[in-house]
């Protein structure tokens, strides 16, 4: 066994995509819809998963590979270059994938692995398996303690956020892929295109999506130096209580205009109601 980084990424709503629609589920949907379900449209879907992978091996130069269904496993070598590859390879999974409706949830982590041809093994590969499997959001995030990134922390590469799961009690911040996601109506409709099997956005998708768009909104206001004092290796705050905020100045500042008012406003404070 060696010591690698390992990404696996798993495809979103895959057995939606591929499965041929039941007769019931037909009477729900109009004949264009139908068409989308088509068994050539289906295997042009697998088709465009299996490019979308390899594009991105060949770009990041990445040998160590396994294709299981909607899942890909992936390792790179122990070293900060194969770090580095496995970080934009797994944004460029993210932001290539949502083009061709393709919503990818994502782990990346670290540990000992034996790579095979037919068959891989080890802590590296079953960490990663299991932290994408329990989040709840288009996205990839890496362990709490991953290696090797104190070269690498920046808001366009990686960062510290709390990303959502499924299944942990406490709130725990942790190294996340930073990603263009696309507005709300794109994230949506994009997600919906080929996965959802029916006319309306049932919660199990709903609540990534929102997941997903209140990640984005604090992205936009890193990048916009709303949050003072922000570190890429330091999430300040929760992204509820940022958003909130954000939403007071934006309103407060709106009353003081009408009431002909200009007011110099300091980014990551809570604004209280003034009468004017």
């Amino acid at each position: 066994m060696e010591q690698m980084y390992c990404y696996v990424g798993d495809v979103l709503g895959f057995s939606d995509m591929v499965t041929a629609l039941a007769s019931e589920e037909e009477k729900e949907l109009a004949p264009e819809q139908i068409a989308k379900f088509s068994l050539d449209a289906r295997a042009s879907r697998v088709d465009s998963w299996v490019q979308l992978v390899s594009s991105g091996l060949t770009e990041f130069k990445i040998s160590h590979y396994h294709f299981v269904s909607d899942t890909v496993f992936v390792g790179t070598e122990y070293t900060r270059y194969g770090l580095e590859r496995l970080i934009d390879f797994s944004r460029y999974l993210l932001e290539e994938g949502m083009k061709k409706s393709l919503p990818l949830r994502g782990g990346i982590a670290c540990g000992d692995v034996e790579w095979g041809d037919n068959i891989s093994f080890g802590t590296a590969i079953v960490k990663a398996h299991k932290l994408e499997a329990d989040q709840e959001w288009i996205g990839t995030c890496c362990e709490p303690d991953l290696p090797g990134l104190d070269e690498l922390w920046d808001f366009k590469r990686v960062f510290v956020y709390p990303a959502p799961m499924k299944n942990e009690k406490l709130l725990t911040h942790r190294p996340v892929i930073a990603w263009n996601v696309p507005t709300y109506v794109e994230l949506r409709n994009k997600t919906s295109e080929c996965a959802i099997r029916h006319i309306n956005v049932d919660w199990k998708y709903d609540t990534m999506i929102r997941n997903t768009m209140l990640f984005s909104f604090c992205q936009k206001l890193i990048n916009v130096n709303f949050l003072t004092g922000a570190k890429p290796n330091a999430f300040p705050g929760k992204p509820m209580e940022i958003i909130e905020s954000c939403v007071d100045w934006v309103c407060h500042d709106k009353r003081l205009e009408q009431g002909g008012w200009k007011k110099q406003f300091v980014p990551n404070q809570r604004m209280e109601t003034e009468t004017l």
